[in-house]
């Protein structure tokens, strides 16, 4: 670890106190300048998305195209770090481009955009088709089953 890097981080540290939450009332870890821990802060900024759902899709869509770079690694790493979904990724859009697969109507609520679930990437073609707001609640619903 060079000197640097040893002293951003007794930065950083400093600036992490454990201070009483304004929210919670509870004493815990509040970061730089906040009066709310990490959790109360996480909690606000999730229901903040909700209320602004659409200024918050603009914002990433501008913030994205002034960073073309940012995405461009984020992409890469995926991919990097999830090979089989890509993997499978690219064989449905090629089926589909080919014809060998046809899109059908979300299962949920029959909306025509839809997005390929795949239970299992050991299957790429087997696919459930889901508008983007089924795929997310069914992916929130898996990762709520694995942590509880």
């Amino acid at each position: 670890m060079t000197d640097e890097k040893k002293i951003d981080w007794r930065q950083n540290l400093k600036k992490q106190r454990i201070r009483l939450c304004a929210k919670c009332n509870e004493f815990s870890m509040c970061h730089y300048y906040r009066t709310v821990c990490l959790k109360c802060n996480s909690k606000y900024t999730q229901e903040y998305v909700k209320r602004n759902r659409e200024k918050k899709r603009l914002w990433n869509r501008e913030y994205f195209k002034r960073h073309p770079k940012y995405v461009y690694k984020k992409t890469v790493q995926w991919r990097a770090n999830h090979k089989t979904a890509y993997k499978s990724y690219q064989l449905v859009q090629t089926a589909i481009r080919n014809g060998s697969l046809q899109k059908q109507v979300c299962v949920n609520c029959d909306e025509i955009k839809v997005q390929a679930h795949h239970e299992n990437y050991n299957k790429p073609l087997d696919v459930t088709w889901l508008c983007h707001n089924h795929h997310m609640q069914h992916h929130y619903m898996i990762e709520r089953s694995k942590n509880p």
